[in-house]
């Protein structure tokens, strides 16, 4: 299993289009680096200012909460694209592959998908703080402000990857299904905006009786989503409240789609194995 894991990570790191995220990610967490050479290069170092409160506690917090809003295009897309195809179509392309199950390879899929989410996470972090401190301590506003804005990040972030785990569960599924980017691509854009789309059909319809729409739609994946999004934006704008019980039941309805998702993947993987 650990080969088959160092396998797909190696798939990841030679895939053009990861590095270029990777790339973007870390410019961004590298932005206070730029905003201060580009002071300096023009002499206005003292124009620079930020809030009295504000310190690294805020940044941090401020880093988490972009990487809870970033989750579809940190983790999902690009790291599940790098696979596509790889347990669906034709045989294993690799030797430490070929003597493995295909649910064997889903199952190191999986867990090199979180790998890599983790290693995104942890590295923006570093670059972030060391940048953001460097900045803090030429222009002399160094402190550490309020740990409880870093607390709050790091719930909405763990909050986070429950709706971005539904929708790669569902990725995954997709393209066990399909087994083309283009049908994975709309079917998951689809899956993004069912809330949406049914709202759409209820205002066509709007002469006929819909009863049961209202039933369905604030419970389809993307209506969850929408929601706990939306309460992670209290987390941004410091406006974080107790979980309501409502967010609590989303989380939950994620998780079982999270199950679903992964249980119907691995029945297929393993239908796929013993023909």
């Amino acid at each position: 299993m650990i080969n088959l894991i160092d396998a797909e990570l190696f798939k990841i790191r030679k895939m053009k289009g990861q590095k270029v995220l990777t790339a973007l990610i870390w410019f961004f967490a590298l932005s206070p680096i730029f905003i201060l050479l580009f002071c300096i290069s023009t002499g206005n170092v003292a124009t620079i200012t930020v809030p009295d409160n504000f310190g690294l506690s805020e940044a941090i917090s401020t880093m988490l909460i972009m990487i809870c809003f970033c989750a579809n295009f940190f983790v999902i897309l690009p790291v599940s694209f790098a696979f596509s195809g790889e347990i669906t179509k034709g045989n294993a392309r690799r030797a430490v592959e070929a003597s493995h199950s295909r649910s064997s390879i889903l199952t190191a899929k999986i867990i090199s998908e979180y790998l890599y989410s983790l290693f995104l996470i942890i590295t923006t972090l570093f670059i972030g703080i060391v940048s953001t401190v460097i900045l803090l301590q030429v222009i002399g506003k160094m402190n550490f402000g309020d740990v409880k804005t870093i607390v709050m990040a790091l719930k909405a972030l763990l909050i986070s990857f429950v709706p971005a785990s539904a929708s790669l569960c569902f990725l995954n599924l997709a393209y066990i299904v399909l087994g083309k980017d283009l049908l994975v691509v709309i079917v998951y854009t689809i899956y993004f905006s069912l809330n949406q789309i049914l709202e759409f059909i209820q205002m066509i319809l709007y002469k006929f009786p819909t009863g049961f729409i209202d039933l369905i739609k604030d419970y389809t994946p993307s209506a969850l989503y929408f929601d706990v999004i939306g309460y992670l934006s209290s987390v941004e704008f410091n406006r974080a409240l107790p979980i309501s019980t409502g967010v609590y039941k989303d989380i939950l309805l994620l998780a079982i789609y999270i199950i679903i998702f992964t249980g119907l993947s691995y029945f297929l993987i393993r239908k796929r194995d013993f023909k």
